[in-house]
């Protein structure tokens, strides 16, 4: 509900902030939560450095990820579910978020639940960087 829609909104900007075309960014939950609204307290937070959160949560289910041309989840359950609904010639298509941008095996924290600045300026500040490192890859041609 925090990771990846925070990742999404902020991908988003960067790539019309470095004027990148033919690329967009979606995120969807593996839990089903009915299309709830994204959480104000990390909106707040994402709006610090001026990217936008607003809308309605989305299920992966629904969200057409057997289409996607990358897809970066966030544990290692998340994968389970994503190969459950892509199809097996597309499985490389997936890949851990922090990995794909740092190299790291580490889990990036869900924020959800603790209500704590830091921890969600943690978080913003790592999708940040990891988006940065998207970005990176895509002007390099890597994907």
């Amino acid at each position: 509900m925090y990771r990846s829609a925070g990742a999404e909104f902020i991908l988003r900007k960067k790539l019309a902030d470095e004027g990148i075309t033919g690329w967009t960014a979606d995120s969807a939950g593996t839990l089903e939560l009915g299309g709830v609204s994204r959480p104000e307290d990390f909106g707040h937070i994402l709006a610090e450095h001026g990217y936008d959160f607003g809308g309605n949560t989305q299920y992966v289910y629904s969200a057409n990820a057997d289409k996607a041309d990358l897809i970066l989840f966030m544990e290692p359950q998340h994968q389970q579910v994503l190969r459950s609904i892509v199809p097996e010639e597309n499985w490389s298509r997936i890949h851990p978020f922090m990995f794909f941008c740092f190299g790291s095996r580490a889990i990036l924290m869900d924020p959800s639940g603790y209500f704590n600045d830091d921890l969600y300026r943690e978080t913003r500040d790592t999708l940040e960087r990891g988006c940065d490192r998207i970005i990176e890859k895509i002007k390099a041609g890597i994907i």
